[in-house]
């Protein structure tokens, strides 16, 4: 299969199939599929417009500003969120929690930011800002235990949750977004991406699954977790874990996946 950039082999964390996950096979119907890479090329395309921001914001940021946030990126994720967890959202309320847990001011920072990021980026931000909401801790605040203890904890949860996740990677093998449109379509979308995919499949998404098993881990660690900050929480691990798709390395499908490996007690049932 020969694309203008080269794609990468699925040889990062090559495993045998049937070993355990928690995710059901995803809808491969056409046009499933088609919904699915529809979405994903519009955030891609959305997620560009950093390129054009980065050169001017410190001079037109007022008029910029609204390039941070496409009414298409917003309806996607309201959608998403309505359709997969079964809350409704507004777009002020997408906005204020990904500047308030993350600090960036639009998708397209997410998007970039999620090129990158290492395994703690999302939990470290997200901790933060329970902390600054003034949340209590189970440990009243015992800084050993609710700093480096808490860290401990949360990567010992995802290390479970990633193994789950790997394990249905290698089951179901599902291409990449790039990957697929080539093989099913003959259409090389690399020129497009923001950025290329790693060497391992698809679904689920690990930065799904990585994102809400920091909701669930801050809701154990902050038991007393108000609505308020459990829905920015959330809406943040939606919006974090969807930036990969806006560099076309994912599905909205596989973003959500995701979810059914947490290994945390994450209960989202106050929101609905």
């Amino acid at each position: 299969m020969k694309t203008k950039v080269k794609l990468p082999p699925m040889n990062v964390e090559v495993r045998e199939t049937g070993l355990p996950h928690n995710v059901p096979p995803a809808d491969m119907a056409e046009d499933v599929q088609a919904e699915q890479m529809a979405m994903a090329i519009q955030l891609n395309s959305d997620a560009k417009l950093y390129k054009v921001r980065n050169i001017f914001v410190n001079e037109v940021s007022e008029k910029l500003a609204p390039l941070a946030w496409q009414k298409t990126t917003l309806d996607i994720i309201k959608t998403s969120i309505e359709k997969h967890l079964g809350i409704s959202v507004t777009d002020a309320q997408i906005k204020e929690a990904v500047k308030k847990v993350m600090g960036f001011d639009g998708f397209d920072q997410v998007a970039e930011f999620v090129q990158d990021d290492q395994i703690t980026d999302f939990y470290n931000k997200a901790h933060r800002y329970v902390k600054k909401e003034g949340q209590q801790n189970r440990n009243n605040d015992d800084f050993m235990a609710s700093n480096i203890g808490y860290t401990k904890e949360f990567l010992n949860n995802l290390e479970k949750s990633m193994d789950f996740t790997f394990n249905a990677k290698a089951d179901f093998k599902y291409p990449r977004p790039l990957v697929y449109m080539k093989e099913r379509w003959n259409l090389d979308l690399t020129p497009l991406a923001n950025k290329i995919h790693p060497g391992h499949f698809t679904l689920p998404g690990g930065h799904g699954t990585n994102a809400f098993e920091v909701v669930g881990t801050l809701q154990n660690q902050y038991p007393g977790l108000d609505t308020n900050c459990l829905l920015y929480l959330t809406i943040a691990a939606v919006v974090f874990s969807i930036g990969r798709d806006g560099n076309l390395m994912h599905k909205e499908q596989d973003t959500f996946a995701g979810i059914y490996n947490v290994t945390a007690d994450l209960d989202l049932s106050k929101l609905k």
